[in-house]
This record gives C-alpha cells, sequence and structure tokens, in this order.
C-alpha cells in the first residue's frame, strides 16, 4: 500500500535548498521507484504523487536530512510549503493541496 511505502522507503540522502514542491516530489518519486524492494511490476515501483494546483510554486530550503522514511520528507515539504496530504485509495497516490483546503 501507498501508506506502508511512506513509512518503509528510507531514503539515503535528502538536500532541498530553494527547490520547488514538484522539484522536491520528482525527487521522491525518483527515489521511492529506485527502492522499492516489495513491488515487483516495474511500473507500479515507487509512489505516486498528485499535486494540485496552488502547490507547485511552494519552495522547499534548507533542508538536509540522512536516512529518513518517505513520509518523514514529505511531512517537511508540506511544512514548509503551507501544504497537506493525503492518500488516495482509488488511484493509490499521494495528493499534494494547499493546507486551506
Amino acid at each position: 500500500s501507498v501508506e506502508f511505502k511512506l513509512r518503509n522507503m528510507i531514503i539515503p540522502v535528502v538536500e532541498f535548498d530553494n527547490t520547488t514542491v514538484r522539484e522536491a516530489i520528482d525527487f521522491i518519486r525518483q527515489r521511492t521507484a529506485e527502492l522499492d524492494k516489495w513491488e515487483l511490476d516495474p511500473l507500479k515501483k515507487g509512489i505516486n504523487f498528485v499535486i494540485r494546483a496552488g502547490a507547485t510554486e511552494k519552495r522547499v530550503t534548507g533542508l538536509k536530512l540522512r536516512n529518513v522514511p518517505a513520509h518523514i520528507i514529505l511531512d517537511y515539504i508540506c511544512e514548509q510549503g503551507g501544504l497537506r496530504f493525503e492518500i488516495d485509495d482509488a488511484t493509490d497516490a499521494v495528493v499534494l493541496m494547499p493546507a486551506g483546503r
């Protein structure tokens, strides 16, 4: 499940400095696909993300982490970007949106 992957995929190195939310999410998407040892189908590896309007131009800065689960990185991105995320079980995706909506 997406939640399982968020909690169990450990990203070795994360460094964001003046990085857009889209760039940060692209990084997580790529790393989780590389690190997904549970999914056999190469097309389903990693975590799918959907970024809603108003969330992409935010920036993440001064974030340096080592060996952290994907969900912790996502929490930091949301905190800095004024965003929230939810898991859409129908599409197996993590949806990011402005926190006020």
